[in-house]
């Protein structure tokens, strides 16, 4: 994801990267190339070490941010407005990217109609301007034509004052709603209204002048029904932008995770971004579960009411369920002890009704 990122916005060519990782004096720190331009980063050593990529993660899950060593020149500001942002991961993953570069970042928006996630987001990223509202409504646009047809019929503009005001933007981000797209639902998918707000992701980027766009979702997003993809990329194209796009799997670039995601990026830069090159050379074997969350076996520092290492209350049936697989030493239940909606093989949802194996990657959380 850094180096996608990087690439973005910086113009590079493939081969004039690199990314260097050593350990030394209880210290791991990472240095990066891009067309001759270096930047050193440096984290404290975590106590389970690990080789260099594992080590550097670890760090990162136990210290946060990395301290910026040497930068040659200016470190330059990256203005970012991030649509559909939820609680701001993307954001967090951007600006750990934009910081290995040597770039600093600024949040001029947020936007969202969840108002807890926002104010999680506020806490986090400290944007210039929240808005709790639809995406659909910062911007007034119209579209005639559909994938390699599609053609903006009215010029994008920007339609919220609060968007008006956030000035310059270097970067859009955006996870548009999911789950018109996700394989879970069966009752939707590919023809959900919600899947028409991929198209305000390149309005958006038409009418602000954004020099890079990064957009998020599910894999299944390409076979929308109305082709909002397609569209989405005919329309950036014909603004000037190079558009590159594929689906990036975090456990095949060594996170203990199985999540996949389809990315598009767009960018104003004269080369476009070649994504194949980012999944081959980030590549490493994937971690197990245990690398992410072991530190809290035996955790005694542990306060009262923190929310992501205390145990939620479970019904009754779950918690029979739960301890059968304990009990029987398996990862999946069978059908049987499942919901009615989710037995005799008539779902795909073998994950959601099991426990993660300890010595695997976990697998993607799920709304439900």
């Amino acid at each position: 994801m850094a180096r996608l990122i990087q690439q973005s916005l910086m113009d590079p060519i493939a081969d004039e990267f690199s990314c260097d990782l050593a350990i030394a004096r209880g210290v791991v720190t990472r240095t990066i190339s891009i067309r001759g331009r270096e930047t050193t980063t440096s984290r404290p050593l975590p106590a389970k070490t690990g080789e260099g990529h594992s080590a550097w993660w670890r760090s990162y899950l136990e210290q946060g941010p990395a301290v910026l060593e040497k930068a040659p020149g200016p470190k330059r500001t990256l203005n970012v407005i991030d649509l559909f942002s939820s609680v701001g991961g993307l954001s967090l993953g951007f600006e750990e990217a934009a910081r290995a570069g040597g770039y600093a970042t600024r949040v001029k928006l947020a936007a969202d109609v969840d108002a807890d996630a926002l104010e999680v987001y506020k806490r986090n990223h400290e944007p210039r301007f929240i808005v709790n509202e639809s995406v659909a409504d910062l911007v007034d646009f119209a579209i005639s034509g559909r994938g390699s047809t599609a053609r903006f019929s009215k010029k994008p503009k920007i339609a919220s004052p609060i968007l008006e005001k956030a000035g310059k933007i270097d970067v859009i981000l955006a996870g548009p709603p999911c789950q018109g797209h996700s394989s879970l639902n069966n009752h939707s998918r590919g023809d959900d209204p919600r899947n028409e707000l991929y198209l305000t992701v390149p309005a958006i980027a038409l009418a602000t002048g954004a020099r890079a766009v990064i957009i998020e979702n599910v894999p299944n997003v390409v076979r929308d029904k109305q082709g909002v993809v397609a569209t989405t990329i005919q329309l950036l194209t014909d603004a000037g932008y190079h558009v590159t796009s594929t689906v990036l799997s975090a456990n095949k670039l060594g996170w203990p995770q199985t999540r996949r995601r389809y990315f598009l990026v767009a960018t104003l830069a004269k080369q476009p971004v070649d994504l194949a090159f980012v999944a081959e050379t980030l590549a490493h074997d994937p971690l197990p579960l245990s690398w992410a969350i072991g530190d809290l076996l035996g955790a005694k520092n542990i306060k009262e009411g923190d929310v992501f290492n205390s145990v939620p209350q479970m019904s009754l049936d779950n918690q029979k369920r739960m301890q059968w697989l304990i009990d029987n030493d398996e990862f999946n239940l069978p059908d049987r002890m499942r919901p009615p909606c989710h037995r005799d093989g008539n779902h795909t949802y073998s994950s959601i009704y099991g426990r993660m194996d300890w010595n695997k990657p976990a697998g993607t959380i799920t709304g439900g």
